[in-house]
């Protein structure tokens, strides 16, 4: 009988500790998490992949399953400034990689949401595409 009391409260007093235990751990890791968290909101930016254009006082970003239009601030301008050395004509559309953040568009004219660019990660070369020329036979 009294191994039994001895065994049920040694089997407590370990319960104890390692609710104890587990709930200090819980608490550290909750601030670790926080303390991240904040940290992801305030330094990154979502990386944006596409085709950038820039005709008159207009920019576009296009990729896959997003159109935006592109806020020309001065990280705008110098995307458009280092786009302009790749186009074969004014129309070409340049391959860029950028980071930043999608606001909504105030003004009535325009896209729906604007891209305001935060860094420049990569422009690359456009991709020639092989011109097809018909010709018309003689018969």
């Amino acid at each position: 009988m009294k191994i039994n009391l001895f065994i049920l409260a040694i089997s407590f007093a370990f319960m104890s500790c390692k609710d104890s235990n587990s709930k200090g751990e819980n608490e550290k890791s909750k601030e670790i998490e926080t303390e991240v968290e904040t940290e992801v909101e305030t330094t990154k930016f979502k990386s944006y992949v596409g085709e950038f254009i820039k005709v008159d006082d207009a920019a576009i970003l296009k990729g896959r399953d997003f159109i935006y239009g592109v806020v020309l601030d001065s990280v705008g301008m110098e995307l458009a400034n280092q786009t302009e050395s790749y186009k074969f004509d004014e129309y070409d559309m340049i391959p860029v990689v950028v980071t930043g953040d999608v606001i909504p568009n105030e003004a009535e004219d325009g896209w729906e949401e604007l891209i305001k660019v935060k860094q420049i990660i990569r422009i690359s070369e456009p991709k020639m595409e092989e011109s097809i020329e018909i010709k018309k036979s003689v018969n």
